[in-house]
């Protein structure tokens, strides 16, 4: 995370990222960001992103939430969880 903007709350001391927290930098639970998650990458700026990436697109919301959970368990803060 490069600038304030990308931490939970703009905080440089908050180790999640804005996308994990709420608003005032509190930690979202990991349903709600995995619900996020899911939601984005079957969107349509989501699937631009995800070609852009070189990774195709999940078709339907089932294989959205196997990307989703086998992504989130690579990052630190959901591996565990």
């Amino acid at each position: 995370m490069a600038k304030a903007e990308d931490h939970g709350g703009c905080d440089l001391e908050n180790s999640w990222c804005v996308h994990c927290c709420s608003p005032d930098g509190t930690h979202k639970t990991k349903e709600e960001v995995r619900e996020g998650m899911i939601n984005f990458t079957l969107s349509k700026e989501g699937k631009k992103t995800l070609e852009y990436f070189g990774i195709s697109p999940p078709e339907t919301r089932a294989d959205a939430e196997a990307y989703v959970d086998s992504y989130m368990a690579s990052l630190p803060a959901w591996s565990k969880k």
